[in-house]
Parts: C-alpha cells; sequence; structure tokens
C-alpha cells in the first residue's frame, strides 16, 4: 500500500479521557454505527466478541468472527470492523498504549518482547478462539480489568498499572507472544497485502 494512502487512513482521535493511556466500551454495529472503516492507530487493540457475527479485516485480511474471538490489532496495523449479513455484532474495544508496559529504564527482555509488538512489520497479527489452549487464561486477565473498568473508582488507573506490571497486561502479552498461537486463515485476501498467516507462531 503507498506511504500516502496509508497516512490518510491513520486515525488521530484520542481513545482516553485522561492522561492514562488505557480505555475499554462496549460497541455494538449496527446500532452504535453501521461499520467501522478501515483505519489504524498507534496503540494496541484488543477486539472481543460478545455476541454474534461479524467480519474483521486486519492488515486486509478478513476474518469471520463469533461470541468469544478476541483478536489481536498490533499498533499501526490497519483494521476495519463489520456484522455479518443481519447478525448484530456486540464486542468490547480495549485500546492502550504498549508504552506502559515497558520500564522507565532500559530492560533488554521487556524491549526485546515488546519492541517486537511494536514493530509494524512483524507478522504476529491473530485472532484467538475458545478452544485455544491458553484462552481461559487470557480472557481472565481481560475480564479482571473488565471489573476494575465497570465502576472507575478513584485510583482505579493505580489497580490497571499494578496489573499491568505485576501480571495482568504482561502476563497477557506474555502468554500471545510465549505461546504456539495458531493463526486463523483468512477468508479472502484483498490482494495489496497479501499476508499468509497459515503457519503456527511460535515465538
Amino acid at each position: 500500500m503507498p506511504d500516502s494512502l496509508y497516512e490518510t487512513l491513520h486515525e488521530t482521535k484520542s481513545h482516553y479521557n485522561t492522561d492514562f493511556s488505557y480505555n475499554t466500551y462496549p460497541c455494538t454495529i449496527p446500532q452504535d454505527f453501521a461499520v467501522v472503516p478501515l483505519h489504524w492507530h498507534n496503540e494496541m487493540e484488543l477486539i472481543y466478541i460478545k455476541e454474534g457475527k461479524g467480519l474483521v479485516n486486519i492488515d486486509l485480511n478478513q476474518y469471520f468472527v463469533g461470541k468469544g474471538d478476541l483478536l489481536i490489532v498490533y499498533p499501526g496495523r490497519i483494521h476495519s470492523i463489520t456484522n455479518y449479513g443481519n447478525y448484530v455484532l456486540k464486542y468490547e474495544n480495549i485500546i492502550f498504549n504498549i508504552n506502559m508496559l515497558l520500564p522507565k529504564e532500559y530492560d533488554r527482555n521487556t524491549f526485546e518482547y515488546f519492541g517486537h509488538i511494536n514493530n509494524s512489520d512483524n507478522d504476529m497479527t491473530c485472532i484467538i478462539k475458545p478452544s485455544e489452549q491458553h484462552y481461559k487464561e487470557i480472557i481472565s486477565c481481560i475480564d479482571e480489568a473488565d471489573k476494575v473498568c465497570e465502576t472507575f473508582p478513584a485510583g482505579y488507573e493505580l489497580k490497571i498499572v499494578c496489573c499491568s506490571t505485576t501480571g495482568l497486561l504482561s502476563s497477557f502479552c506474555f502468554k500471545v507472544l510465549t505461546s504456539c498461537v495458531r493463526c486463523i486463515i483468512p477468508l479472502k485476501s484483498t490482494g495489496l497485502m497479501d499476508i499468509m498467516i497459515t503457519s503456527t507462531l511460535c515465538l
């Protein structure tokens, strides 16, 4: 894709109400909006399908999704979301800046793993199905963060940061990075970025 076209798809709106670079919110298609058009942003995004069926496009590969599926959109990846047919698609968006997981001082292991996530050329784009080996562990991490964000109590930021630094988001990313996550073959490729992800990702 030409750089000029890529840049026009850059979403620059803020996803956070404060300086805290983490947010989660429920979405429903078509009730909230007809579709989420192609775009990309600098944050990492998790798309957790709650109900219905839909089509999620990541790097111009289209994935058929259903209840329980979890999609990982790494920083800089072009993506879009729509419902499938007459189905109502309910999902949760979790958006955060991957830098919140990085220490202030250089740490070789942390920067090695999370630096790979920040690399827009990485081949890690994937969808995690409920049948995956570590699915329950990963979802439990998300559920714990969601519970805190239901009421946003005073100091909730400290809880999220504590979770991220002591195991929640870090544990989630660790399981994604170190587990053999089988990438689902896309329904079709639109041709501009024909990325083959049919192999097993074992990092």
